[in-house]
């Protein structure tokens, strides 16, 4: 029989209907999961275990990959702020320190930067990067740009090592979406089968079947979106202070902190004005972490802290909102 005329009750309309939308298959298996957990019936029993560990992996990939976005789009954020950085205040300073040794437009000057700030300002991110690579290397073993081109070699480095890490999370978020496709695909199955299922077990009253799922998510004509992670926030605690993040979360939140820093970085929960409590988290330097809010401090908490030890460094850290 040709696809095209194929009876339609015996396509899977839960694989049909959630292909868009991934948070549409975890509504719609969630509120049957919870019907059949509410079941003492021994034949839902064996359903429920069966589809259970299935709906557990689906889960499981489907945060997964919010939280690869989340990650992706925070280590995005970082190589932006440091190259904006660059922009702002380390190139113009190296520019008027150069014009202090060889005046703009003479052949010195030219051989540092041929086109002056534009290209190390402007352009496609790896275009910029290689430019500072250039940079260094127009520097050669001049005495007197030792330190600039040491400055420039620093920056170079930790942009790369940004870009590096935003790179490698954007394979793991796509990675993650075409395992999450295979997880959606086999979820279905297992939904579709316990309806076949219950449909035999009650076929003289084939409504009982709805009683364990909620097909008005089916049926409906709005597609709720994929879960995607919220804004990603920078942010920079000055040496040896604290502070506070500056916006509300809910009890239930969980975070995406990456430390794009040189210094490690003590974040806590608490009321207005609370100091850091013993035993405070602590992200170091170049680490990441995602961390649900009840692990950060009291419960009720409605503030949040960011906190820098260290004496003449600043600390710089991305929070994204899983």
């Amino acid at each position: 029989m040709s696809e095209t005329n194929s009876i339609h009750y015996l396509e899977n309309q839960i694989e049909v209907r959630t292909r868009t939308s991934s948070k549409l298959m975890l509504i719609f298996a969630s509120d049957h999961i919870s019907k059949l957990a509410a079941s003492a019936d021994p034949d839902l029993v064996k359903l429920y275990n069966d589809i259970h560990p299935v709906f557990d992996g689906f889960v499981l990939v489907y945060n997964g990959r919010i939280s690869a976005k989340a990650a992706h789009k925070s280590a995005t954020a970082a190589v932006k702020n440091m190259l904006n950085d660059l922009s702002k205040n380390k190139v113009p300073a190296w520019d008027v320190f150069i014009q202090t040794l060889f005046p703009k437009g003479s052949e010195g000057y030219i051989a540092l930067l041929p086109s002056g700030r534009k290209t190390l300002n402007s352009g496609k991110m790896d275009h910029r990067i290689q430019e500072l690579a250039a940079f260094i290397t127009n520097c050669n073993e001049d005495t007197k740009l030792a330190a600039t081109k040491t400055a420039a070699q620093e920056t170079l480095t930790a942009i790369n090592a940004a870009r590096n890490l935003q790179q490698s999370k954007e394979g793991s978020a796509a990675d993650l979406s075409a395992a999450i496709e295979g997880a959606r695909v086999n979820l279905a199955n297992y939904l579709y089968r316990n309806i076949c299922y219950l449909a035999y077990k009650n076929f003289n009253n084939p409504k009982a079947v709805e009683a364990y799922f909620e097909f008005a998510h089916i049926r409906s004509k709005k597609t709720p979106k994929d879960d995607e992670p919220g804004n990603s926030l920078s942010i920079e605690i000055e040496p040896a202070s604290t502070k506070e993040a500056g916006f509300a979360f809910e009890q239930t939140a969980k975070f995406y902190f990456y430390n794009y820093g040189e210094v490690p970085v003590a974040i806590y929960t608490g009321e207005e004005g609370a100091a850091e409590p013993p035993g405070a988290f602590v992200l170091e330097a170049g680490a990441e972490v995602d961390k649900p809010v009840t692990e950060l401090g009291p419960a009720g908490s409605r503030y949040m802290y960011f906190l820098n030890h260290h004496a003449s460094l600043k600390a710089m850290l991305e929070v994204v909102l899983i």
